[in-house]
């Protein structure tokens, strides 16, 4: 299941960001590790609502969006 959601993340930071492949895995890899060590606030932060917009916008600046 991972493999499968670290696909997805490539192929929208492709899409969306303009990435190569090699840059948008290298990206996706940063983004998984990141969220293992803050999982437990990211769930936090998606099941209290709110927050979670905020981080997704903050997320969406770095990409230019």
């Amino acid at each position: 299941m991972q493999e499968q959601i670290i696909g997805q993340l490539i192929q929208v930071l492709q899409e969306r960001a303009g990435l190569d492949a090699e840059k948008a895995a290298q990206v996706a890899n940063v983004v998984a590790e990141f969220a293992q060590q803050h999982a437990g606030e990211l769930i936090k932060m998606a099941t209290e609502g709110g927050n979670a917009n905020d981080l997704l916008g903050q997320v969406g600046k770095l990409f230019g969006r």
